[in-house]
């Protein structure tokens, strides 16, 4: 039997199947997972970046406003299905959150420009370290649950569903 093809929000992937022909709901989270954990990387290398060109920062360059930019959360949302249980969704969400906490705490040196006062970026970057703490954790945790879930059923991208999650 051939893979499902299946749609999640705007992108289409081919999910595999379990025997029992659904795929699995780690199956299914596959490339959420991919696209977390790239990001996880990017925002790294964004924290090295702001890192390496200060404190002090007298002026945000165009290669860390770059570096920061390219750490970008719409790809690991259209990542995310329609169709989960509410557990696992709201798990999902969570890792979804530790990553746009820490991206958001990075918005200060997301474009080149003269610093602002040292101060409010060094405020900006805190927000997002008990985000950058718990990912590994809260990650692992999804990983575990999705393991232990049965097979799941994906809605399709224009179902009331798809649209919900979108709005989460």
């Amino acid at each position: 039997m051939a893979p499902a093809t299946t749609t999640t929000n705007a992108t289409t992937t081919e999910a595999p199947t379990t025997t029992a022909g659904e795929p699995s709901a780690a199956d299914v989270l596959e490339p959420f997972f991919a696209a977390a954990t790239t990001l996880d990387g990017q925002l790294h290398e964004a924290a090295t970046a702001i890192n390496g060109a200060g404190p002090p920062w007298t002026s945000i360059t165009q290669q860390v406003a770059d570096t920061v930019q390219a750490a970008d959360l719409e790809p690991v949302a259209q990542t995310i299905p329609a169709g989960l249980p509410p557990d696992l969704l709201q798990s999902v969400i969570l890792v979804y959150s530790d990553l746009a906490s820490r991206r958001y705490a990075m918005q200060g040196f997301g474009r080149a420009h003269d610093a602002y006062p040292e101060e409010d970026l060094l405020a900006e970057i805190r927000n997002g370290h008990p985000a950058a703490e718990r990912f590994d954790d809260d990650l692992a945790a999804l990983r575990s649950r999705a393991a232990s879930t049965p097979p799941v059923t994906l809605l399709p991208a224009d179902s009331r569903q798809a649209a919900e999650v979108v709005l989460l």
